[in-house]
């Protein structure tokens, strides 16, 4: 289990817990949200990020994952994922 703030990840289940209530995703926030889970505190990249969710599907929206983003951080809390300008994203633990 991964803990970051109020958020849980179990990696070998693949579930979220927030507060210790499951948390229902998406299969795209899921895999945003993993990301992110395993790199807390660390940048990552906005094109990793779309390989992620995308996989090998080069025509994506170019907004896609600001949505997906956006979804996120009303599940979570938006101070939890904090916009790196130019870079990426990062989940920020504060006190995990």
């Amino acid at each position: 289990r991964i803990a970051c703030g109020r958020l849980e990840y179990d990696t070998q289940l693949g579930n979220f817990e927030l507060d210790g209530l499951p948390l229902r995703l998406t299969a795209f926030e899921w895999r945003v949200l993993s990301t992110l889970m395993l790199r807390k505190d660390a940048v990552v990249e906005r094109g990793e990020l779309l390989e992620r969710v995308y996989e090998f599907n080069a025509d994506v929206d170019s907004n896609s994952l600001e949505v997906i983003v956006g979804r996120l951080r009303r599940k979570i809390g938006a101070e939890m994922i904090e916009t790196v300008r130019g870079r990426g994203y990062c989940l920020a633990s504060g006190s995990s």
